[in-house]
C-alpha cells in the first residue's frame, strides 16, 4: 500500500469552503490538511450540512467530575492549536488532551484521517468532546473556541444536540452540520476518536509556578 502523505501548510487566515458529498463546511483556517486517508473505517458515518435540527440531548445524569474530556487533534506548529492548548491549561486543566497528528502511524493521525475521509474536517485544530462514562462522542469542534461559559456547560451538561446517533459539528461556536451513525455503533467511534488516542495524547495541565 502506498504510504499516505500528510502535509500541514500555513496558508494565511482565509475562508476555506470544503465541498464533500454530504457536507459543506465554511470556516476560517490557517492550517489545512492535504492528502488522502487509508485508515479503515471502524464504523460507517454520514455527514449532513447546515444547522443541526433539534435533537434530544443526553443528560448529565450519572456523570461525575472529569467524565467529559476533549481531544485536540492538531499540530504543534499550528497557532490555533497552541491557543487552545493554552486555553484548556488555564481554564480547564486536566480536562483536555493534545493529540499530534503529524506523527506517522499514531492513533492521533488515524483518528484525524478518519474524520477527513468521512468529510467531517480538513483543518486543525479539530476537537472531539468525549463522554467517558457513556463511551460516546458528543461533539466535534473545528477551529478555535475560547468561550469559558460554552465549555463549562458542555462539560457539565453535554454538547447541545448530541445523542447516541447524532454528533453535532461546530465551527467555533457556530453549528454547521451533524455526523450521524447507526444505532449501536457509537462505541466503535468512541474507541477510535477518544479511547485509542489517549495512548499518544498529552494531558493538558496547568503549568507549575516555580516562583510560588
Amino acid at each position: 500500500m502506498k504510504p499516505k502523505t500528510l502535509t500541514i501548510a500555513a496558508i494565511g487566515l482565509i475562508a476555506v469552503a470544503l465541498a464533500t458529498s454530504a457536507l459543506l463546511l465554511e470556516y476560517e483556517l490557517e492550517y489545512e490538511y492535504i492528502g488522502s486517508s487509508s485508515v479503515e473505517a471502524p464504523v460507517s458515518i454520514s455527514v449532513e450540512k447546515g444547522k443541526p435540527a433539534e435533537a434530544s440531548t443526553m443528560t448529565n445524569s450519572g456523570n461525575g467530575p472529569g467524565d467529559r474530556i476533549v481531544m485536540i487533534l492538531g499540530t504543534e506548529s499550528c497557532p490555533h492549536c497552541r491557543a487552545m492548548i493554552s486555553f484548556f491549561k488555564e481554564n480547564f486543566p486536566g480536562r483536555a488532551f493534545f493529540c499530534e497528528i503529524a506523527n506517522t502511524n499514531s492513533t492521533c493521525r488515524n483518528a484525524f484521517s478518519f474524520l477527513v475521509r468521512g468529510g467531517v474536517t480538513m483543518g486543525v485544530p479539530t476537537m472531539v468532546v468525549c463522554d467517558k462514562s457513556r463511551s460516546t462522542v458528543e461533539g466535534i469542534i473545528i477551529g478555535e473556541l475560547k468561550n469559558v461559559t460554552w465549555w463549562q456547560m458542555a462539560f457539565e451538561n453535554g454538547v447541545p444536540g448530541s445523542n447516541e446517533t447524532v454528533i453535532p459539528v461546530y465551527a467555533g461556536e457556530e453549528p454547521i452540520g451533524t455526523v450521524r451513525i447507526t444505532q449501536g455503533n457509537m462505541t466503535n467511534l468512541y474507541d477510535l476518536l477518544c479511547s485509542a488516542t489517549l495512548a499518544d495524547a498529552q494531558k493538558l495541565v496547568k503549568p507549575i509556578d516555580i516562583d510560588s
